[in-house]
């Protein structure tokens, strides 16, 4: 018998080529297990990322509504205290102009808030609602009105009795 290629017979050589075969489909197979792996990595971390940006924009239009809010809160009582035109002016540019409330409420619910966060939101904005009338009157005529009849609307008796509606 003649030695081909170093094997001593055919056997040998057959039994070399079904080991370089499973070797290669074997590596083959992890190849694909690895990429397959790696793609639901790259989505996870998507999601995760998407997570993320929603919770940050969800915590930038909460701050958006609360300061939208506070804005209100503080002209009036600026206005209510010292009657300058400029609190009476920043108040209701807040309100037809600005509307931080409302776009902070609308870009939440388009991110996606639950039904129970979405009433509380809109509790809190009824709230903020009811209390922009109550401010309207002594604000009609700017540096007319009377210093201390605004501050008593804002007692905390009548501030829980709105709220408990």
């Amino acid at each position: 018998m003649e030695k081909r290629l170093g094997f001593s017979s055919d056997t040998e050589v057959r039994k070399q080529s079904v080991v370089s075969k499973r070797i290669s489909y074997t590596s083959i197979a992890l190849t694909v297990l690895v990429m397959i792996a790696f793609i639901i990595t790259l989505i996870v971390v998507g999601r995760a990322q998407q997570a993320n940006d929603d919770k940050y924009a969800l915590t930038q239009n909460a701050n958006r509504f609360l300061n939208g809010s506070k804005t209100l809160t503080n002209e009036v009582r600026a206005y209510a205290s010292t009657t300058e035109e400029e609190h009476y002016n920043n108040y209701w540019k807040e309100i037809n102009d600005d509307k931080n409330r409302d776009i902070g409420v609308a870009n939440m619910k388009e991110i996606g808030i639950s039904d129970e966060e979405e009433q509380t939101i809109e509790k809190m904005s009824a709230l903020s609602n009811q209390l922009v009338p109550w401010k309207k009157p002594p604000w009609r005529t700017p540096g007319t009105a009377t210093r201390l009849r605004p501050l008593n609307m804002y007692t905390e008796e009548n501030i829980q009795q709105r709220w408990q509606r």
